[in-house]
């Protein structure tokens, strides 16, 4: 065998040895990857209000961590583990909502996005507290629970703000005598704004005629409660409950006080408002956090991708839900998944990208965000410039 073959015999061995190393070496790290898969996936709980009057949000909500999960699974998982949701209802009630998260930390969740209303998520934190389980909400806005040191967390910015944004607004069309309706279900939500519009609005001059409370059960007492406002020269009304009842409380308003501006909250901003208020909501002003406000190209795909897995159109309750498991994935990541690093990794997010914007948390893990109006027009949700 002349050099030059044995040369370019060796080569060619040389050229192999590195191939197969190189095939065992990426085999190696396919199968630790695949072990590591194996080790089943981090288990995350979601609780809301899945059927009720109250449904659409828990429903939105649900769907929008749905979604989220199986984006973060399709990119790779989580430390090359998948995410699974656990998904249970609330109820819409303080049992049903210690029920509820009892059952899926007993499941071994490692944090629960929920609750959807203020109201069950302050009846589950001595829950959660005691556990020392994340509870992570998409939607609650209370200022009832801002800067305290326990293991709630949200992505939904303090409500007080948004109240005063739209009290300051109202009186600059002139609309200076007020009344307000709340639903006292959700009290832990609806009083605080009602509270925080209201010093507001007689800070800067204006005058609340009365506050009703609202009972959804009870068609007969509403009505009643309308028709005290009726000869009071109310000027504008602001509804502080859901989407549902919020668009029946429009039909009612437009008999009784047919030139009151209607007035509501983020709570009742969502499809279910536009689809049962219809007409009778056209030109309803609402306050909402300033990314609600903002159209972006990742929020436009969301949009999409929503609708084709579910068939509408998503909802705040929806985008934040799907924001609320990404923040989730990156402090697990943080963490090596584990739940007991989870709160400390969640308090080190900063400029944390979302669909409509960067948030950051704060030391108590609340979220401060600025507000903006909005309005109904032509039956859609639209920025008030």
């Amino acid at each position: 065998m002349s050099w030059k073959s044995a040369s370019i015999r060796a080569l060619r061995l040389l050229v192999l040895g590195l191939t197969l190393a190189g095939l065992l070496a990426l085999g190696l790290l396919g199968w630790e990857a695949l072990r590591t898969w194996r080790q089943g996936p981090i288990l995350i709980g979601f609780s809301g209000q899945l059927t009720g009057r109250y449904s659409d949000l828990g429903v939105q909500g649900r769907n929008g961590a749905q979604l989220a999960v199986e984006h973060i699974n399709a990119a790779g998982g989580v430390l090359a583990r998948p995410l699974r949701l656990l998904a249970l209802d609330d109820l819409n009630t303080p049992e049903g909502a210690l029920a509820a998260d009892k059952a899926l930390i007993d499941a071994g969740v490692v944090a629960i996005v929920g609750h959807m209303t203020s109201s069950q998520s302050m009846a589950a934190l001595p829950l959660v507290n005691q556990t020392r389980t994340v509870l992570f909400s998409p939607t609650t806005s209370t200022p009832l629970l801002a800067g305290l040191p326990d293991h709630f967390f949200r992505n939904s910015p303090l409500s007080d703000q948004g109240a005063a944004l739209l009290a300051e607004h109202v009186l600059a069309l002139g609309l200076a005598r007020v009344a307000v309706v709340c639903d006292k279900r959700n009290a832990e939500y609806s009083l605080p704004y009602a509270e925080a519009f209201t010093a507001h609005l007689q800070k800067l001059g204006g005058t609340l005629v009365q506050q009703v409370a609202l009972d959804p059960g009870s068609p007969d007492a509403n009505d009643a409660g309308l028709r005290e406002l009726a000869d009071q020269s109310v000027e504008a009304l602001l509804i502080i409950a859901s989407a549902r009842d919020t668009a029946s409380l429009a039909q009612h308003v437009a008999t009784l006080l047919p030139r009151t501006r209607l007035l509501t909250t983020e709570w009742a901003c969502s499809e279910a408002l536009l689809r049962h208020g219809g007409q009778q909501v056209e030109n309803m002003l609402v306050s909402v956090p300033s990314l609600m406000g903002k159209t972006t190209p990742a929020l436009d795909s969301f949009s999409h991708s929503f609708f084709i897995r579910f068939g509408n159109r998503p909802t705040f309750a929806a985008e934040r839900s799907y924001a609320a498991v990404f923040i989730l994935a990156e402090a697990l990541r943080h963490c090596q998944g584990t739940r007991d690093g989870l709160p400390k990794a969640l308090l080190a997010i900063r400029n944390f990208h979302t669909l409509s914007g960067t948030l950051s948390l704060d030391a108590y893990g609340d979220v401060v965000s600025e507000a903006v109006i909005m309005r109904v027009q032509d039956g859609r949700f639209a920025l008030v410039e």
